[in-house]
């Protein structure tokens, strides 16, 4: 149903139903929805030399798999890395790549899109496509000391304290400092901290006060009426402290 004004801004009802500019719009884009495109057209009469190149693909590679799989051919014809089924399958796939490329340049960034990514999942990180191919080749792996096996956070290790502190006090101080850190080494200290409190699932660590977070060097924070200073050793020669 539609309307317009006259004169005075009186409304005057024109038309209604079906009849209406709107909804015969409506009827217009729903039309359009089934209606097909002529572009839509011409790629359905192109579908049969498509088939007709993949039956193609998949009898080129039947035929060298059944003739691999019967000594047809020479075993020295198959690579070192593959067998006879691999090797007709890369006949069948040629086939397939000369009559339509297109397919597979839009398929080969999907498959390393989703194999590096499955790999980031598990700890593993590939750069590019070209090590993701080459990976099924590989029969030996040689490793650097300069931080290729790392599972991407840092830890505790060691602690040296006075010898009037005591460990788990000393964490106690420290985490209730850094809990308020967002930096990667301030969240290492806390996971360690929880160690001290294994009895509790989420530890409430003590109330820091005035805390200072020093880009680059620290943080600074009351805790318990103490002063926490949690930092490299640039920070350390700030507050002059000396080890």
């Amino acid at each position: 149903m539609e309307r317009s004004r006259r004169r005075r801004g009186l409304p005057v009802w024109e038309s209604v139903g079906a009849t209406g500019n709107v909804e015969r719009d409506d009827q217009k884009r729903k039309d359009s929805e089934t209606r097909q495109a002529a572009t839509g057209s011409t790629t359905c009469h192109l579908h049969l030399p498509y088939i007709v190149v993949i039956m193609l693909s998949f009898s080129t590679w039947l035929a060298w798999f059944l003739a691999g799989k019967f000594n047809g051919y020479p075993k020295s014809w198959i690579p070192s890395s593959m067998d006879s089924f691999q090797l007709a399958l890369q006949f069948g796939i040629s086939v397939m790549v000369i009559a339509c490329p297109c397919a597979l340049g839009l398929a080969t960034p999907t498959a390393v899109m989703v194999g590096t990514g499955v790999g980031a999942s598990q700890g593993v990180l590939i750069k590019g496509g070209q090590a993701l191919e080459s990976a099924h080749k590989v029969n030996c792996i040689v490793f650097d000391k300069t931080g290729t096996l790392t599972i991407g956070k840092p830890v505790v290790v060691n602690t040296r304290l006075l010898k009037t502190m005591v460990l788990r006090e000393f964490y106690e101080l420290v985490a209730a400092a850094e809990i308020n850190s967002e930096h990667p080494l301030a969240k290492a200290v806390v996971e360690y901290a929880k160690k001290f409190r294994e009895d509790e699932e989420n530890p409430v660590w003590p109330e820091a006060r005035d805390f200072e977070s020093i880009t680059g060097h620290g943080v600074k924070a009351i805790v318990q009426n103490k002063e926490i200073i949690v930092g490299n050793k640039g920070l350390m020669m700030n507050e002059n402290i000396s080890s």
